[in-house]
């Protein structure tokens, strides 16, 4: 990465000037350009000065004009700010900010000038920003502002590496390797390495390619080996690599091997051995020696010279070895020619599943802290491999290609009985993935996710109360405000004590849409129940809300007025008591012998909007026993009681009575005195006339 010096400033005016200029100019207790009739005060005193001391120096009492230049350069790697050639008596100032966030203590006031460079915090990742350079000076092109967002670097590209095939003995061959996706002003290196003992040429060099697209090439490379080449930016850090296997030439005349590398779990290698120049009808022995074993004898085949002079025979080697071959006149074994090394490695499998774990994030002051550690297994040693970190769009960390020398990733070290790699990551789903270079189909992955940092839940709570006399009442939940996927502790207390009604239990919030919380059924009634929803993780991050539960409703009670007369009939007024506000209840009196219905008594209906209320009955004829029924619509509240409504043959006849099945019935039957003695009166005529 580019280094630019932090702040340069230069002083274009010596002291005595400034303070010549200043109090001419500019007001001294608040800084501020004088008028017109101050500046020229500032110039007469610069002539006086002048013709005292003798010359020039009144010239130096007048500033020269400054050029402004504002520069404004945006890269992948950061911001490149330089201001140039100010008036050190404006007020000249360099902000900058990065998704929001300002930059280096900005805004920076300077003088005359400043060049400063602002990296970005990740060179792989888009960042929105804004720079501005802005002065006092009203000059629309002395002040800039650039905004917007910026283009990620990415990393160079191997298009191809080409080996040719050596077809002469002992020779070698030129690698060359093209690469592109080249910025030419970052700085490159790019290397050979080979996993095979014997490779030639390894090691790492300077490139530069000179445009998008370059190449590079590798001479007097030994065939027969597989080689890797990396490229990296070092300027940003990121690399590519690609592998290539190269055909290995015949060390003698009259033999040449085609090797091909074991490619699935379990197999084998081949050596396919082709044997010229054979005399037509001698026998020959076609063999394979592992060189790592004492050169001993793996396989050997005899085949006779044809008129072709030419035989081929192929033979399967074990993975993981270096084989070389032979070809043996069986009458002169001093004849005997023989091919150069070929390196085996061992056969690929997939490898394991990751391990992948992520750390939540934690904080609650807007920066994330979350991280992914991560690391692989089931690697086979000698074989290359590459470990990334991705979020699906952008690669967040990246080994390259390497030769595996354990079968874990990282390799533990000092004693440890595992490794792994961490990275600071924000929230997001990421996933990491474990290839073979060389058969990319052996291939592992695992994701996790990292929820949103916490934030304070937002609670929403519905009652559904008790309806029937001891019953129970319920508490839904819904939660308005939460971080998809994050886990949440759930309770339920009382609200006076504390104690616990439901113990926190860990519930995963959904990942979208409302989140609807497991009802609280079956609570008692009569009460005040806090719901409380926490953080599993940051337990400072706790909501509650609190909510009430009516009594379940009684028994309505009904108390009983009879106003009765002599014509056989009575008016009842029915009083009630103990209803349940909106619940609309229906009222009847029958006969208590049989529930008949009672002549022109109709049973009424009553909408609660209290708790009492009241009703009339009229016509109920005297000297029988009744029954007052009372239920809601629901009949889910009802009861009953039973009443005896006397004749009403007597002025003084009153009666009081209650009874204790079902709702409380009293009843006060009352004569209507004046209507008693209008009927004692026309008996009372009726009898002077008969005497």
């Amino acid at each position: 990465m580019t280094t630019y010096p932090k702040v340069h400033t230069r002083m274009q005016t010596s002291s005595a000037r400034k303070l010549s200029i200043r109090s001419a100019r500019f007001d001294s207790s608040t800084g501020k350009r004088r008028g017109f009739w101050y500046s020229w005060r500032a110039i007469a005193a610069g002539l006086a000065l002048a013709l005292v001391a003798g010359g020039g120096i009144a010239v130096a009492a007048v500033s020269t004009a400054s050029a402004h230049i504002p520069t404004i350069t945006v890269t992948c790697e950061g911001i490149h700010v330089v201001a140039e050639k100010y008036n050190q008596y404006d007020t000249n100032t360099v902000s900058v900010t990065i998704d929001g966030a300002a930059q280096a203590g900005s805004p920076i006031t300077f003088s005359t000038d400043l060049d400063q460079f602002f990296p970005f915090p990740t060179t792989t990742d888009a960042w929105d920003y804004t720079a501005e350079i802005k002065t006092s000076d009203a000059t629309p092109s002395y002040s800039k502002t650039v905004s917007g967002t910026s283009i990620p670097c990415a990393p160079p590209s191997i298009l191809k590496i080409t080996a040719p095939d050596c077809t002469v003995t002992g020779s070698a061959i030129d690698l060359t390797a093209d690469v592109s996706d080249i910025d030419i002003t970052h700085a490159y290196t790019i290397s050979l390495s080979s996993p095979d003992s014997g490779a030639t040429n390894v090691g790492a060099a300077a490139f530069t390619p000179g445009g998008a697209t370059g190449s590079y090439v590798w001479h007097n490379v030994v065939p027969g080996h597989s080689y890797t080449v990396t490229v990296t930016d070092t300027t940003v850090n990121l690399s590519a690599s690609a592998t290539v296997s190269s055909v290995g030439c015949p060390d003698v005349s009259g033999i040449h091997v085609s090797p091909a590398e074991c490619t699935v779990p379990g197999g084998a290698g081949t050596m396919t051995v082709t044997a010229s120049n054979l005399s037509f009808g001698r026998a020959y022995t076609i063999a394979i020696l592992d060189t790592l074993n004492g050169n001993a004898v793996v396989q050997s085949s005899g085949v006779v010279g044809d008129l072709s002079g030419t035989s081929v025979v192929p033979f399967s080697v074990l993975p993981g070895g270096t084989y070389k071959a032979t070809v043996t006149d069986d009458l002169i074994a001093s004849s005997t020619i023989t091919s150069g090394l070929f390196s085996y490695l061992p056969c690929p499998k997939t490898p394991d599943l990751p391990e992948v774990d992520p750390t939540q994030c934690t904080s609650t002051n807007g920066v994330p802290d979350s991280s992914i550690v991560f690391s692989a297994s089931g690697l086979v040693p000698g074989r290359s491999y590459q470990v990334t970190l991705s979020d699906g769009t952008t690669t967040v960390f990246d080994t390259g290609s390497f030769v595996a020398t354990a079968a874990n990733w990282p390799v533990p070290t000092g004693g440890a009985a595992t490794a792994s790699q961490t990275e600071q990551v924000p929230p997001g789903t990421y996933t990491v993935f474990v290839t073979d270079v060389l058969l990319k189909t052996f291939v592992n992955s695992n994701a996790a996710t990292i929820t949103a940092c916490p934030t304070m839940p937002v609670l929403d709570l519905a009652p559904t109360q008790c309806t029937v006399p001891g019953g129970t009442a319920s508490i839904a939940t819904s939660v308005t405000t939460y971080v998809p996927g994050r886990a949440y502790l759930v309770g339920l207390t009382f609200v006076q004590g504390g104690a616990t009604v439901v113990a926190p239990t860990s519930i995963i919030a959904p990942a979208s849409g409302a989140w609807t919380l497991p009802l609280f059924a079956n609570l008692a009634a009569g009460t005040q129940y806090r719901v409380t929803v926490t953080d599993s993780i940051v337990t400072s991050v706790s909501a509650y809300g609190d909510i009430s539960l009516d009594p379940c409703p009684g028994t309505p009670t009904i108390t009983l007025q009879a106003t009765c007369n002599v014509i056989g009939a009575s008016t009842v007024n029915v009083s009630l008591d103990k209803l349940v506000s909106g619940e609309t209840y229906t009222v009847g009196i029958v006969y208590a012998s049989n529930n008949g219905a009672v002549n022109n008594v109709a049973d009424q209906q009553v909408t609660a909007t209290t708790a009492t209320g009241a009703l009339q009955f009229k016509g109920v004829p005297n000297g029988n026993q009744f029954t007052v029924n009372i239920a809601n619509l629901a009949h889910t509240i009802s009861g009953s009681g039973t009443f005896f409504l006397k004749d009403c043959d007597l002025p003084t006849l009153a009666f009081t009575g209650a009874n204790p099945v079902g709702p409380a019935v009293a009843g006060v039957i009352f004569l209507q005195f004046g209507l008693v003695l209008v009927g004692l009166g026309l008996v009372a005529k009726r009898r002077r006339r008969t005497a």
